[in-house]
């Protein structure tokens, strides 16, 4: 069930929260909506494992008000009050897809409260000029690309007014650099990936300093059993 809190300047922070409010705290940075089925799947299985999961909605998804971000570090600010209203203290921080780039953002502007990063399918670091680095098709766009409404109504293809702005941030300069990504961090990417293409994974994996790149068979699944119970693993291990 998805819950709100007031951020104090007028707007509203939606967000998911399952398991054991208490217990060892996740931070989830969603993907686009077609990736929800696996967050909700990690929301049921949270309790099983005793794991506190918060999974925040970005402006202009679920519950969360429309608000212009100018990069994903822009996620900060809105999670710190939220980690502090629902006392989560330290926290694993976990990305989806087009959420990697929030999930790095937390390691380098919530350095006090992240603990370690884990990312499946995950968008990579934006290509340096001349190194031919490749985005996926459906993650990335141009980042001269505005959101065409302002008042939190979906746009004409339907998907909620977020998607829009999350391609922009995704598509453009993020703020920050990989070698920034101080925590150490897990890696899930799939061979077979038709949206992020292999060799651009591994590319962000030779970036990050602290990194550990787990190579799935297959094209891009993040429901993928095998990859959920590593993962839960990881998020459990010394807790």
């Amino acid at each position: 069930m998805r819950q709100s809190i007031d951020l104090g300047d007028g707007t509203t922070l939606g967000y998911r929260r399952g398991g054991v409010p208490g217990g060892p705290a996740v931070v989830v940075h969603h993907g686009l909506p077609r990736h929800d089925r696996t967050v909700e799947s990690w929301l049921a299985r949270a309790e099983r494992h005793g794991l506190d999961l918060v999974v925040p909605d970005r402006p202009g998804h679920g519950l969360s008000s429309p608000a212009r971000w100018r990069s994903p570090l822009d996620v900060c600010a809105p999670l710190d009050v939220l980690a502090e209203r629902l006392d989560l203290g330290r926290f694993d921080v976990v990305g989806v897809a087009v959420g990697a780039p929030y999930a790095y953002a937390t390691s380098v502007g919530l350095a006090r409260r992240t603990r370690r990063l884990a990312v499946l399918a995950g968008i990579p670091f934006p290509p340096t000029p001349g190194d031919g680095g490749q985005r996926g098709p459906d993650e990335a766009a141009d980042p001269s690309h505005q959101p065409t409404t302002s008042d939190g109504v979906s746009p004409p293809s339907g998907e909620p007014l977020g998607v829009d702005q999350d391609r922009r941030l995704v598509g453009g300069n993020w703020g920050f650099s990989a070698d920034q990504v101080r925590h150490p961090v897990c890696l899930w990417h799939w061979r077979e990936d038709d949206e992020v293409p292999f060799p651009s994974a591994t590319a962000s994996w030779a970036l990050l300093p602290h990194a550990e790149l787990r190579v799935r068979p297959g094209a891009g699944d993040p429901t993928d059993p095998d990859a959920e119970d590593e993962l839960f693993d990881l998020l459990t291990e010394g807790r």
